[in-house]
């Protein structure tokens, strides 16, 4: 909100479980909504990357329809496998980077949207083709359902694993430019 009060426009880029929580956290604070209160600037685009993107009043479970994946461990989802995350990158990065992860509350994968920003403002999508933990058929039906509930998106298919900016980082950067309307 701080950039957006000084008048700025503002593309966001959640990715991941982050997008459930950017869906709540940034509703109102796109452009339209924010000039017609007689402020400058906002939120012009989200720019969702392998992103669970959920409608109002639904958490991640009933999402995935109490599907619980194995990386579950009593209250906490903490990810024993490197493949789920880094399956692209070099067995000794997948360990790496596997070794920086702190475990993250169940809790919140339980927690319901209270709005669906990505509804107020033109929405990009990066689908990682090479995803384990949102397979891309997933991440289609996410897109799809999207489209679906009336919300506007562009898809940009990328061949990556969840962990693009690991992989693939000029292609996310060069991405993240386009979709914010930069020249690159």
């Amino acid at each position: 909100e701080e950039a957006i009060g000084k008048g700025n426009d503002v593309v966001i880029a959640p990715h991941s479980w982050s997008c459930i929580i950017a869906g709540s956290a940034f509703a109102g604070l796109g452009k339209k909504g924010w000039e017609a209160g007689g402020k400058g600037g906002g939120v012009i685009r989200a720019a969702y990357i392998a992103a669970f993107i959920l409608p109002e009043g639904m958490s991640l479970v009933d999402v995935i329809q109490h599907d619980i994946p194995d990386c579950w461990d009593g209250p906490h989802v903490d990810p024993h496998d490197p493949k789920i995350f880094y399956n692209d990158l070099p067995e000794a990065e997948q360990k790496y980077w596997l070794s920086h992860i702190e475990s993250h509350s169940l809790a919140t994968w339980y927690s319901k949207t209270t709005a669906a920003f990505w509804k107020e403002i033109p929405t990009s999508y990066l689908l990682c083709e090479d995803d384990v933990c949102i397979p891309a058929v997933g991440q289609d039906m996410i897109t799809h359902g999207v489209k679906e509930m009336g919300g506007e998106i562009e898809v940009t298919r990328i061949r990556s694993g969840h962990s693009h900016f690991l992989s693939k980082p000029g292609e996310t950067v060069n991405w993240i430019r386009r979709v914010a309307g930069g020249d690159f």
